[in-house]
């Protein structure tokens, strides 16, 4: 059995020694209330409340009018 090659890797250095010219993250504040508000979205015109049962299906399985409610209202929170 003959021994594997020995490999040598480069370093990059520690993260402190990075330059700042790194872009940092902006806040994400108006992002998150978004995400808040899209459930609410969802639900207008077909549930009450959050804990409600959106009935996005019958008992056999089929797709209800709430259910293309839901993806309407989706599809216009997406759009903005």
């Amino acid at each position: 059995m003959t021994a594997a090659p020995l490999v040598r890797l480069a370093s990059l250095g520690a993260p402190d020694a990075l330059p700042n010219t790194i872009q940092r993250p902006q806040s994400c504040s108006g992002e998150a209330l978004r995400i808040r508000n899209y459930p609410a979205k969802i639900m207008e015109g077909v549930a009450d409340g959050p804990d409600a049962d959106l009935k996005l299906f019958d008992a056999s399985g089929l797709p209800t009018p709430m259910r293309a409610r839901v993806m309407a209202n989706m599809a216009a929170g997406e759009r903005g």
